[in-house]
């Protein structure tokens, strides 16, 4: 019986466990199951206890033969306990369709738990699940931990939809590897970072975020920028310039052609390093009134350029390439400012300074972000709001701090806490007051490659290039009739498609053998426009190589 419940009760059941000794089981209540077959095939039913539609749950189990999923999330691990005892209601336990989780609506809310929860492979992806609830009338906050549900519930499958099989990924894939491509020629004339390890080594480092708690830190940020470390994220360069503040790094890896609004600057920014990500739109280098570093992004297409240079990983966000820059450095202490992974109490989600928040795309974007957002506690316990993205760059965070134990520290006053980097005040704040010049000694330990590497890296990667550019084309004509099993046939026999096509085009290709026809449909379209770009921005990336080294042949032009 126990063994039957542990099955289905995926959350919580080890509380009901230390109850089922002390709770009689439930009894059971008088009456036939009469009501008409419910349609829905996806329902997830929130309850503070399960008593109050037992027989309701009862009845879309025995009447609903095209039920997918019934999940009940309800808060009385006692009442739970008696269920599992309750011999009568076994046949519960029994149903593949069931499941339960036992919540506190008053803990802020863990997305792996949730995401383990509603199981979104499993789940119908259409947003089609109904919801129900039921509550007595005393349990407070009902129509919150509702509204909490139903937003965590929408974000998780949208994400397990756009992250495994959509055309949209293909297409943000398309645009990283087009700014990469385009960028080549550039990265070859620029200096690498890779003699920068350990240069921060006993010096404080300060991580800059736009979060709007960092306003009021400007000042100190200010008075301590000589006597340690900055590395601010790109939406920084502007706040920080008006405040007087020159950030010794800023670190840029968006793809997305907004960002060179945040590049853009007239001002003078000699003694700022840009450490940017090949996939940045080409005119955030030459718009940038400073000097540039560009390393070779984590994405996997990277991996089939030949081109020695220094990859970083950015875990998807600005402040995220800071933190690996800061470990690359070496640095003594982390100070986190402006990282706060929440709105404010009065609803701001960035620091009003920030060039694109009055753009039309970024508040669409917050409003989106902010419908599908959920309750949780900033770190001085207060109710704030965060969405999904911010949580997982907590966890990043945190996975950070765990491996640099007592070096990172939070100065976010009202932003989330972070487990593992200790809360802090500026007046907590001990560095060693010695000034010292780090734009200098960033410049001076810049790495250039010889022009004889990369000349051969440059050779090597034509070489490539006059090998796949035909075939490319040859399955652009093969594919023009094709239907989407045949396409993905055709590319999975390709020996360089796992190298080179895949990374770019997996969102779609995902959907080419899926049971969803009309997803399918749009994949296979999507698929034969885009090839075709893909092709394009090979042909045009090796025309720039060769007149690269065409002009250095006859003018003797140096790469660097």
């Amino acid at each position: 019986m126990f063994e039957k419940a542990s099955s289905k009760i995926v959350f919580g059941y080890e509380k009901i466990g230390k109850l089922l000794e002390k709770t009689p089981a439930l009894p059971v209540i008088g009456g036939p199951l009469e009501a008409p077959p419910p349609s829905d095939a996806s329902i997830v039913w929130v309850v503070d206890r399960i008593s109050n539609i037992l027989q309701r749950i009862c009845i879309q189990i025995k009447n609903n033969p095209n039920l997918k999923r019934l999940l009940v999330l309800t808060t009385d691990a006692s009442e739970m306990a008696a269920l599992v005892k309750s011999e009568p209601y076994q046949f519960l336990f029994e149903h593949p369709a069931l499941k339960i989780a036992v919540i506190d609506p008053n803990e802020p809310p863990d997305l792996t738990v949730y995401r383990n929860i509603f199981e979104p492979s499993s789940w119908d992806l259409k947003n089609e699940t109904s919801f129900f609830y039921s509550f007595r009338p005393e349990f407070e906050g009902q129509q919150e931990w509702l509204a909490q549900v139903r937003s965590i519930y929408f974000t998780i499958t949208a994400l397990h939809r756009d992250g495994l099989g959509s055309d949209f990924c293909t297409e943000d894939s398309f645009l990283g590897f087009k700014n990469g491509m385009q960028n080549i020629p550039l990265m070859l004339k620029t200096p690498d970072i890779r003699n920068w390890k350990g240069l921060g080594k006993g010096r404080p480092v300060f991580l800059v975020g736009a979060g709007p708690s960092v306003r009021s830190q400007l000042e100190f940020l200010r008075s301590v920028q000589d006597c340690a470390i900055i590395i601010a994220a790109d939406t920084m360069l502007k706040p920080l310039a008006r405040a007087g503040i020159s950030a010794h790094l800023l670190a840029s890896m968006e793809r997305a052609p907004e960002i060179i609004d945040l590049l853009n600057d007239t001002n003078d920014h000699s003694k700022s390093f840009l450490v940017a990500s090949s996939v940045l739109d080409p005119k955030c280098f030459s718009d940038f009134r400073g000097p540039h570093t560009i390393y070779a992004s984590g994405l996997p297409f990277s991996e089939w350029f030949p081109f020695e240079r220094l990859r970083l990983g950015s875990g998807h966000s600005c402040m995220g390439l800071a933190m690996t820059l800061a470990t690359y450095l070496e640095s003594s202490q982390v100070y986190l400012m402006g990282i706060d992974l929440c709105w404010s109490e009065e609803g701001q989600s960035h620091m009003s300074d920030v060039p694109y928040l009055q753009k039309q795309f970024y508040i669409t974007q917050n409003k989106k972000l902010f419908e599908n957002s959920f309750v949780t506690k900033n770190s001085q316990g207060k109710t704030v709001r965060t969405n999904q993205f911010w949580t997982a760059f907590k966890q990043q965070f945190e996975f950070w701090a765990k491996r640099n134990p007592g070096k990172i520290f939070n100065l976010s006053p009202s932003g989330l806490s972070i487990a593992g980097a200790a809360p802090l005040s500026l007046d907590e704040v001990k560095i060693n007051s010695t000034p010292f010049d780090f734009h200098a000694e960033l410049s001076t330990n810049i790495s250039y490659d010889r022009t004889k590497n990369v000349l051969r890296e440059t050779k090597l990667f034509l070489e490539k290039l006059d090998f796949a550019l035909p075939k490319i084309s040859q399955i652009c004509e093969q594919i023009k009739s094709a239907t989407a099993s045949e396409i993905l046939q055709i590319l999975e026999s390709q020996s360089f498609y796992f190298g080179l096509l895949h990374p770019i085009l997996q969102g779609s290709a995902f959907n080419l053998n899926g049971s969803d026809k009309d997803a399918t449909e749009a994949s296979r379209k999507f698929i034969l426009k885009i090839l075709p770009q893909i092709r394009d921005v090979y042909l045009k990336t090796r025309d720039e190589l060769k007149n690269l080294l065409k002009d250095q042949a006859e003018n003797k032009f140096e790469l660097y």
